[in-house]
């Protein structure tokens, strides 16, 4: 529709996850406004009506919110990335403790106290970076991140929230398919190689690089490479991921490491993770260790309990949880990552009489507790951002375990689980929020489910 300017003033008294301000029209519709921050007083044009609210975009500020900040970041408009750059990062925080402290209260409908948001840094926390690669006006190739809600690439070669090695190893790869004559994959017609750059990165520099590619092998993928080893990062791993699937997944169902080691490894809470190409970890290794320590207080785990870990990926909660006078149970779909799972336990000096890694969806993790160990002392879960599926919590409450203890990345499906296993005897007596991602929409939390 054509834009419409309103002629009343908007005042934001709220900000949603993904940055658009909240108001109310004279008429008491709800309207979003994009651009606006909590606190602001402005001019609007409206974008889209409908019968319950309005979509606007911000003509004129009239009076700045306290909290809005200079936006530090030329894409920020465009990229999807970030979400908050235009307010101070304060405010951020309370947002977000709010949005996680409402959702337990109004879908959980629990008693629960929210102990509080933990945060660290705002800036170069990010250990991994998943570039699509597409082309510009002159076709020629670019990567960077997707704009809000569409696939349209955003071409940049600077991010606050990570370090430069990234858009450095990048482009180094994209100056040398362009001289190859190399193509980026297209969505609409299923044609072109090149589909997405994936990076991971240690603490101490070390990278591990993945090329996926729609087709079956990457020629000149050790020309590829030099030039990638030639930018002054640190590779130590270079693998090709194939993927001719038309879909929105970005990675293939195999890597094929063509150069170097497996992966990365890295420290976390005093031990040593190897990380594969194609395996879950944590983005934001600071704030994980400090989200892991909370886990393990609410654990509780005592001298010879067993911990189950669903949704374990590399293995990295329950190792850092369990003592080694414990036992320890984890489950994983994916293989990869339970062979890395496997490997990080004898890393770490886990004995294998206690500890057990098995390839699987999560609903079958207590029977393999049951069957092997005889009971369940304390069990983990964190699962996808869609929640536990009624199975898996129908098995956890089987298990009957004195503790639940409840990591997700979306306080809504979290809250909704939260009222269930309250209706079923576990009783949520603590709760604790954290900021793994700055700057963005998403917020960490973890709930302990004590069995009455």
């Amino acid at each position: 529709m054509k834009k419409i300017l309103l002629d009343e003033l908007i005042t934001i008294n709220d900000i949603n996850s993904d940055g658009v301000g909240v108001g109310k029209r004279e008429c008491g519709k709800t309207i979003f406004v994009k651009g606006a921050v909590v606190g602001d007083v402005v001019e609007v044009g409206i974008i889209k009506e409908s019968k319950n609210y309005d979509v606007a975009t911000v003509e004129n500020i009239v009076t700045p919110s306290e909290w809005r900040v200079d936006c530090d970041c030329p894409a920020f408009n465009r990229c999807g990335g970030c979400v908050y750059r235009n307010i101070s990062y304060e405010k951020e925080l309370e947002l977000k403790y709010n949005i996680v402290k409402n959702a337990l209260k109004r879908i959980g409908k629990t008693n629960a106290q929210l102990e509080g948001i933990t945060s660290d840094s705002e800036f170069d926390y990010r250990n991994k970076v998943q570039y699509p690669i597409s082309t510009n006006k002159n076709e020629e190739l670019v990567f960077g991140y997707y704009a809000n809600h569409t696939h349209e690439v955003v071409p940049h070669t600077s991010c606050k929230l990570q370090s430069d090695d990234f858009s450095r190893a990048a482009s180094a790869f994209i100056e040398k398919a362009k001289e190859l004559g190399m193509t980026a994959y297209d969505e609409k017609t299923g044609k072109g190689l090149l589909r997405h750059l994936v990076m991971r990165r240690t603490h101490d520099g070390k990278m591990s690089f993945m090329v996926v590619v729609n087709a079956k092998k990457l020629e000149n993928w050790n020309v590829l490479l030099d030039a990638v080893r030639n930018s002054g990062v640190d590779v130590v791993s270079f693998s090709v991921n194939s993927n001719m699937k038309n879909t929105n997944v970005i990675v293939g169902e195999r890597a094929e490491v063509m150069w170097g080691e497996c992966g990365i490894v890295e420290e976390l809470c005093g031990k040593r993770f190897s990380i594969s190409p194609m395996s879950f970890y944590q983005v934001n290794r600071k704030m994980t260790e400090k989200l892991y320590n909370k886990v393990k207080e609410y654990a509780k785990l005592e001298k010879g309990e067993t911990l189950l870990d669903l949704y374990c990926g590399i293995g990295t909660i329950g190792l850092c949880v369990a003592n080694n006078d414990n036992t320890l149970v984890g489950v994983e779909i994916i293989p990869d990552a339970v062979k890395n799972a496997e490997y990080n336990a004898a890393l770490n000096g886990r004995n294998e009489e206690n500890t057990v890694f098995v390839c699987g969806d999560a609903s079958v993790g207590v029977n393999t507790v049951t069957k092997k160990f005889g009971k369940c002392d304390v069990i983990i879960v964190d699962p996808p951002r869609k929640g536990l599926s009624e199975e898996v919590i129908n098995e956890t409450l089987r298990a009957q375990p004195k503790r639940i203890v409840y990591v997700s990345c979306n306080p809504a499906t979290l809250a909704r689980d939260v009222e269930i296993y309250e209706k079923n005897g576990y009783i949520c007596e603590s709760a604790s929020a954290f900021d793994l991602f700055p700057r963005t929409g998403h917020v960490e939390t973890i709930v302990c489910l004590n069995k009455q």
